[in-house]
């Protein structure tokens, strides 16, 4: 139980502190409410519910409830609609990858090309998901639904890549300083 609650912390600051980031670094490239053509969260959400499942999307869920409030401040329930879809989505999509290609529960097989696959799939689920709730609720998008998806895949996918193109690099460095340090006697 403490591991769960644990894993729902670390996914909430997780999600927060990529979410100030993006804003940060990438508030200028906002297309419209709720699309950027860069969303470094995007990445959490694939690795988090990838790596800690139902935890992590409870984590993602609540963390979104704490910076949505910038977004849909103006719609509580496009704000509890949107939470949920950040959370369900990732994992809805994961089960559906497991449903149609074999995949190891000990991620054996996941490599760098599948795991670009699955941020690609995951961002057009994603997109797809929000954009079809923004009609049903009758959003005002200001802009036509096929550019508004295509900016908001656009932005989860390169979210992903630059995410876990930093962690792939803070990996190798890590590895690197410790060969430094602890060279092979061979």
């Amino acid at each position: 139980m403490r591991l769960k609650l644990a894993i729902i912390v670390c996914s909430i600051i997780i999600w927060v502190m990529l979410f100030w980031l993006n804003e940060e670094l990438f508030s200028h490239l906002v297309e419209q409410m709720g699309v950027s053509w860069i969303f470094l969260p995007s990445a959490a959400r694939l690795l988090l519910v990838l790596l800690f499942d139902w935890p992590a999307v409870i984590g993602l869920i609540l963390g979104f409830f704490l910076t949505g409030l910038q977004v849909y401040s103006h719609d509580h329930v496009l704000l509890v609609v949107g939470a949920i879809l950040s959370g369900c989505t990732p994992y809805a999509t994961l089960r559906l990858i497991e449903s149609t290609t074999c995949v190891a529960e000990n991620f054996s097989h996941l490599t760098a090309e599948k795991l670009l696959l699955y941020a690609l799939a995951f961002a057009v689920v994603n997109s797809g998901c929000y954009q079809a709730t923004y009609l049903l609720f009758g959003v005002d998008t200001q802009r036509t639904v096929c550019l508004a998806f295509f900016a908001m895949v656009t932005g989860d996918f390169l979210g992903s890549l630059i995410v876990l193109g930093a962690i792939s690099v803070l990996l190798r460095a890590v590895q690197l300083v410790r060969r430094t340090d602890h060279p092979d006697p061979g």
